[in-house]
């Protein structure tokens, strides 16, 4: 009866002792995880700025590409304006 009881405590014993050390370990992979968390979380936030930085860049190259767009036309619109009538359209003044 005794070495039962004995065996069962020894038993108790180093199943608790394994619990112990797996415990240990899964903080230690929970603390990782929460570091990898963190510097990742970072990065996200270096990444959304950036994002809207190049956004921001984006919109004013467009507006630019549809400024010069808009200005190449006034200008073929001009030069055939030219080519039909010889005189530059608002000057009044005949060609020379």
């Amino acid at each position: 009866m005794m070495r039962g009881f004995i065996g069962g405590a020894v038993v108790a014993l180093i199943a608790m002792v394994a619990f112990f050390m797996a415990t240990g370990e899964m903080q230690q992979t929970i603390s990782d995880k929460d570091s990898q968390i963190g510097a990742l979380s970072k990065q996200v936030a270096q990444l959304v700025a950036e994002n809207e930085r190049l956004k921001s860049a984006l919109a004013k190259v467009e507006a630019e590409q549809e400024r010069m767009a808009r200005q190449n036309e006034e200008m073929r619109r001009t030069l055939a304006t030219i080519k039909a009538t010889g005189k530059v359209p608002g000057s009044g003044l005949p060609p020379k």
